[in-house]
């Protein structure tokens, strides 16, 4: 897909419809979204990796464009094998894990499958700010209730012109968020966000049981973890990064001064870099050089 724009795409995933957007051709980086946002919210920075890289993001369940399944019952366990099922319908291999949010959690659990496709996909997990530690996991909540978003937790949501003007102008830059990503934003919170986020939020404290065992995931799992994490977190600060750097040994931490919780849609350019040096792209081989030019006469 070198050159082309995104194309979306519908996919089966454990028997039901999941929305993914694909661009690009290379290693293959898999995004997984946050409570509040959808796959749009990676726009930033799919937008600086250009287009040597697969980029594969897929709206979880209930939230953006995918669909809540018959039946489904909003735990962490059946998000994880909603990722291994998309890691499997969309062919990922060697695959780069980049885990935001709530999507750190659905992440985790995945790798946490011993037999899952995750622990056979998955090369290397990329961290951006997410609830890790106990005494953190509350922020899963109080997200929902501060920031940009927070309209849109109560019902009935602000108007989509206010929203528009709140997000245009943190994000003022219209590289990354023109008016149509916007209103993508919106309506994909608009069809299941506040419902998905009630249902969720019924399980934290299964959530919040369960942080030790994910984090250990990462040390059975054993591939490198990075940890890209912005310092001016308001809602889980920074020294949940450095912990888990001093847990997880292996893990890089890099911490990025005066930006927020949002790091890939504050800093992208800055986390394209980072990224860039430990997803390779294979340099093309010269091609041998070619029968010499006759003289001329």
């Amino acid at each position: 897909m070198e050159g082309t724009g995104p194309v979306e795409l519908t996919r089966e995933v454990n028997g039901a419809p999941a929305h993914f957007v694909e661009e690009g051709a290379g290693p293959s980086l898999l995004f997984v979204h946050d409570l509040m946002e959808s796959l749009v919210a990676f726009g930033p920075l799919v937008h600086e990796l250009g287009p040597r890289y697969r980029k594969v993001l897929v709206d979880l369940p209930g939230l953006g464009k995918t669909p809540v399944p018959e039946g489904w019952d909003y735990t962490l366990a059946s998000y994880g094998a909603f990722l291994n099922g998309a890691l499997r319908e969309s062919a990922c291999r060697d695959t780069t894990l980049i885990l935001h949010g709530f999507g750190v959690l659905v992440g985790l659990e995945a790798l946490s499958v011993e037999a899952g496709e995750a622990s056979r996909r998955v090369s290397r997990v990329v961290l951006l700010n997410g609830p890790l530690y106990d005494d953190d996991s509350a922020s899963v909540l109080s997200f929902l209730k501060r920031g940009p978003f927070e309209a849109l937790t109560s019902a009935p949501p602000m108007d989509l012109g206010t929203y528009r003007r709140l997000v245009l102008k943190r994000f003022g830059d219209p590289t990354y968020f023109d008016e149509g990503q916007v209103e993508d934003l919106y309506h994909g919170w608009g069809r299941h966000g506040p419902s998905t986020v009630r249902a969720v939020a019924r399980h934290l404290p299964e959530l919040r049981e369960a942080l030790p065992r994910l984090r250990s995931s990462l040390s059975k799992w054993g591939g490198p973890v990075y940890v890209y994490w912005g310092e001016d977190d308001p809602f889980l600060g920074s020294e949940a990064a450095h912990r888990l750097g001093r847990e997880v040994r292996r893990a890089k931490v890099l911490i990025f001064p005066e930006v927020g919780y949002l790091p890939h849609e504050e800093a992208p350019r800055s986390i394209s870099d980072h990224l860039r040096k430990v997803v390779r792209v294979a340099r093309p081989r010269a091609l041998p050089p070619g029968p010499s030019a006759p003289p001329v006469a």
